[in-house]
C-alpha cells in the first residue's frame, strides 16, 4: 500500500480508542438494563405477582419485621377458580383447634359473617394438641366434621399444648401427624387451608417448645401447600421476643396477650383475625360481593369450650347487621384464667357439662394450656 493511503499511527489510536468507548458505553447499558430487569423480576416474586415453580408457598414474613402488626404470609401458589358468593350460597368457613381458636373464631367470624356472604363456624377445644389424641382426637374430629360441613376454607390453629409436652425426641412423629392433619383439612377438594402457627409464648421453657413446634409446621405447611400464617411474627417485638402490647393496625395501643402469658387478649384475636381476613379476601373477594345488611349468624360447634375473658360475643351482634363494639380487653383474674392445668381442666369441664361435645373424650389429665 502507498504512503499516501496509510492512517497515521495516531489516526489509528484515536480510532481504536473511539470504539472502545463506544463499547464500553454499550456495555454499561447493558449492565444497567440487566440490574432494573432483575430487580422488578424480584420484586414480582416478593409480591406474589409471578411465582418460582417448586418455591415455598410459605412467605413467613420474609421482610424480617412487618411495618404494622398486621402483616402475615402470603397467598397459596396454586391459584383455583373461585365461585361468586351470594348470602344464599355463602362462603363455607370452618374454624378449628386449640383454644386459641376460641378467640380467633368469634373475632374472624363476625368479620366474615358481617359481609353476608360468608357463612363461619367454628370449634375450639381447650388442652387439645396433635401429641394427645387419648385427650381429643383432632383428626378424628376433623373428619366428622368436615364431611358434614364441607368447608371451603379451613382456618385451622394447634401447637401451643404440643408445645407444652415437647421434647425433642417427639420431632419425627409431630412431622408425620401435622402433615397428616394438613393432608385430612385439604382433602381431594384441594380446600384452601390457613394454618396458623403458635403464637410467641412468655415462659421460656413453653417458649422453646413453640418454635420447635412451629418449625416443624411451618416445613410441612411447605410439603403438603397450605398457607402458614406466623402468628409467632405477628405478636413478636422487633427481637422475636413476648410482648403483651403494641399498636394496632390504627396505631393504637392496645393489650394482645392475656395475663397467663398464652392466649391472645380480645383485641390480639381481632388484630389477627383482621390478617387471616385480608388473606381469605385476597383469594375470594369476599368485600367485592358483601350484602351489607344481610349478615350472618357466627355459629359455634356444639360442645366448643374457650377461656373465660380471651373472647368476644358475636351471637347478637351479626344478627341485626351492626359490627360488635369493641370494649376494652379486661385481663382475666387469676380465678378465670389460669396456666395450671386444674383451671384449664375445669374450664373444660364446666363447659362440657352444659352442652355435650361432638365427640367422646378420655379421662386423661390435660395438658396445662390453652
Amino acid at each position: 500500500m502507498a504512503d499516501t493511503e496509510r492512517v497515521p499511527r495516531s489516526q489509528r489510536r484515536a480510532d481504536l480508542a473511539d470504539r472502545r468507548g463506544r463499547w464500553g458505553r454499550l456495555a454499561a447499558l447493558v449492565g444497567g438494563l440487566f440490574v432494573v430487569l432483575t430487580a422488578v423480576a424480584v420484586a414480582l416474586v416478593l409480591t406474589d405477582v409471578i411465582t418460582v415453580p417448586g418455591s415455598d408457598d410459605t412467605h413467613l414474613n420474609a421482610a424480617a419485621r412487618r411495618s404494622t402488626p398486621s402483616t402475615t404470609t402470603t397467598r397459596p401458589r396454586t391459584v383455583k377458580h373461585r365461585r361468586v358468593l351470594t348470602p344464599a350460597d355463602p362462603l363455607r368457613l370452618w374454624i378449628a383447634g386449640d383454644s386459641l381458636a376460641g378467640s380467633i373464631g368469634p373475632s374472624l367470624g363476625e368479620l366474615a359473617a358481617n359481609t353476608g356472604v360468608v357463612q363461619p363456624q367454628y370449634d375450639s377445644r381447650i388442652s387439645s394438641g396433635l401429641l394427645t389424641p387419648d385427650f381429643y382426637d383432632w383428626p378424628k374430629h376433623a373428619e366428622q366434621q368436615l364431611a358434614l360441613l364441607d368447608p371451603e376454607v379451613v382456618v385451622f390453629i394447634i401447637g401451643t399444648n404440643d408445645a407444652n409436652v415437647w421434647s425433642d425426641k417427639l420431632a419425627d412423629g409431630y412431622r408425620i401427624r401435622t402433615e397428616a392433619m394438613m393432608r385430612e383439612l385439604v382433602g381431594t377438594k384441594h380446600r384452601d387451608v390457613y394454618w396458623v402457627g403458635a403464637p410467641v409464648a412468655q415462659a421460656k421453657q413453653l417458649e422453646t417448645g413453640v418454635l420447635a413446634v412451629n418449625r416443624i409446621q411451618r416445613a410441612a405447611a411447605a410439603a403438603v401447600g397450605v398457607t402458614y400464617v406466623d402468628a409467632h411474627t405477628i405478636f413478636g417485638d422487633a427481637n422475636g421476643n413476648y410482648q403483651s402490647r403494641f399498636a394496632d393496625q390504627f396505631g393504637r395501643t392496645q393489650i394482645m396477650r392475656a395475663g397467663d402469658g398464652v392466649h391472645f387478649s380480645v383485641a390480639g384475636a381481632d388484630l389477627i383475625s383482621a390478617d387471616i381476613y385480608g388473606l381469605i379476601n385476597a383469594a375470594w373477594k369476599i368485600t367485592a360481593q358483601a350484602v351489607l345488611g344481610a349478615p350472618k349468624r357466627v355459629l359455634e360447634t356444639k360442645g366448643s369450650t374457650q377461656i373465660p375473658g380471651t373472647h368476644k360475643s358475636v351471637g347478637a351482634s351479626v344478627s341485626n347487621g351492626s359490627p360488635t363494639s369493641r370494649p376494652e380487653y379486661q385481663p382475666p383474674s387469676a380465678t378465670s384464667t389460669s396456666s395450671s392445668s386444674t383451671t384449664a381442666t375445669s374450664a373444660l369441664a364446666s363447659t362440657t357439662t352444659t352442652v355435650a361435645p361432638s365427640t367422646t373424650t378420655s379421662s386423661t389429665p390435660a395438658p396445662s394450656f390453652p
